[in-house]
């Protein structure tokens, strides 16, 4: 039989070092997308598609060693083209430029994680996040939220390769015997940091001196779904860059100068929102529980009653639901 006979009848699913190359290529680009575009259950969990990219191009690398050994022992042809050589660098370019770009974005998350730390705020992680919306209140304690991922690689790679910055919080507070807001403290300007989590869901802004340009920057947050401003100094006019957020359930603005009449006026572009925290002034000024109801048909009121020590207090909820 000659070669050019041999070459004719192979078959489509003959395995060749080329077609196993090819193979890889496709192999990394589907994961790829497939984190991008959250394909698969294990895309919910960062840095393991890329782990596991990483592994398959491992295991294949000691499959064609071995292939070429077993080749050389049996005196079989091992055909290692120049085609599937550029093939290989192809695969192992965009296996590196994966790295790098997941890199970059571990050393942002990272030292804007830091920044929070030393302005005095606190950051919660996805599977913190996800732990406390299917757990209430006590069971939540009693079953502490447990990092995914061998321990490990986790020391070896660090936190933020592995988890996503979900929440951000800071919690001022004024006293009786203060007349101002007490550390931490985030400005404006420091709300930039915030451009480094992406996927933000919750930020908690307490007694805070942040105004109306820090709303411009939360707009940006797709994903965003709660958002408190307690004691902070946003207007209405700034509530109006909140208008194009639509996941947002919750917002607080007890103790600003914002209103219920500013909610009222962004209420139909917000279609999920579920509840909104305020205070007695601010119901006293929208006319009562009914006019507050009416301005805000099928969301949940809630009045803070806050103390003069800061945080502690009360609250009264008014069920006006559809």
């Amino acid at each position: 039989m000659s070669l050019e006979t041999a070459k004719c009848e192979r078959r489509w699913y003959h395995l060749t070092p080329g077609r196993f190359v090819a193979a890889l290529l496709v192999l990394e680009i589907v994961l790829a997308l497939s984190e991008r575009f959250q394909w698969f259950a294990v895309n919910r969990h960062k840095g393991w598609t890329l782990l596991i990219a990483t592994a398959a191009l491992a295991s294949a690398v000691l499959v064609l060693l071995t292939w070429f050994a077993i080749s050389r022992l049996v005196g079989r042809r091992f055909q290692f083209s120049l085609r599937t050589l550029l093939l290989f660098v192809l695969v192992c370019a965009v296996q590196c430029s994966w790295w790098a770009v997941t890199m970059r974005k571990v050393k942002t998350q990272r030292e804007a994680r830091e920044a929070i730390t030393r302005l005095g705020g606190s950051v919660g992680y996805d599977y913190e996040y996800e732990h406390w919306k299917a757990h209430d209140f006590e069971t939540g304690f009693q079953e502490q939220p447990v990092p995914p991922g061998p321990e490990l690689l986790r020391a070896v790679a660090g936190d933020d390769l592995f988890d996503t910055v979900m929440t951000v919080s800071f919690y001022g507070c004024v006293t009786s015997s203060t007349e101002g807001r007490l550390d931490p403290a985030i400005t404006d300007d420091d709300m930039e940091i915030l451009s480094a989590f992406p996927r933000l869901r919750e930020g908690h802004f307490i007694f805070q001196p942040i105004t109306d340009r820090s709303l411009e920057t939360l707009s940006r947050f797709r994903e965003i779904e709660s958002v408190d401003l307690y004691g902070t100094q946003i207007t209405d006019r700034g509530l109006a860059s909140l208008a194009n957020l639509p996941r947002l359930k919750q917002i607080g603005i007890g103790g600003t100068p914002a209103s219920v009449q500013g909610i009222a006026a962004i209420r139909e572009r917000l279609p999920a929102l579920e509840s909104v925290e305020v205070d007695a002034a601010q119901l006293q000024a929208a006319g009562g529980w009914s006019r507050a109801e009416e301005l805000l048909p099928g969301v949940r009121i809630v009045r803070v009653h806050n103390d003069a020590d800061g945080l502690g207090g009360s609250f009264e909820v008014n069920m006006n639901m559809e």
